[in-house]
């Protein structure tokens, strides 16, 4: 199912389902999607990834039924308690390195810490190289 395609769908379920529901649908439906292409889509350029913000504000505002253009996209984000498109990054890069600490460092030889502060290091490394191109 294309991305595009659930604007319809969660168009026509707003009429029929509360707030709550709808939440717990855009992250069943959308953001399981949108986070798992996410490692992809987060390296390319600001004019690639536009179209994806854009798609994810306008499905926000369809599950709060505004209408409208008027207002805040945060207090979107805050109010339908979900993650914007760089926090959800921010999210996905800081698990990655997590999980595949060891790759990017010799655990052996290093004390604890030194350990915490390599991890520092390489999570301002990959965020200088990769969220660079975000922004």
């Amino acid at each position: 199912m294309r991305m595009r395609t659930l604007t319809f769908s969660f168009s026509k379920l707003r009429n029929y389902l509360l707030v709550q529901t709808m939440r717990i649908i855009y992250l069943s439906l959308f953001q399981s999607v949108f986070q798992y292409g996410l490692l992809v889509w987060g390296g390319l350029n600001e004019c690639a990834v536009r179209p994806l913000k854009i798609l994810q504000r306008k499905i926000i505002r369809i599950c709060l039924c505004k209408n409208n253009l008027v207002g805040s996209t945060g207090d979107n984000f805050k109010l339908f308690r979900v993650l914007s498109f760089e926090s959800v990054y921010n999210k996905v890069t800081i698990l990655y390195i997590i999980q595949h600490y060891e790759t990017f460092v010799d655990m052996d030889n290093i004390g604890k810490r030194e350990k915490l502060e390599l991890l520092m290091c390489e999570y301002n490394l990959l965020q200088k190289s990769i969220w660079s191109k975000v922004y």
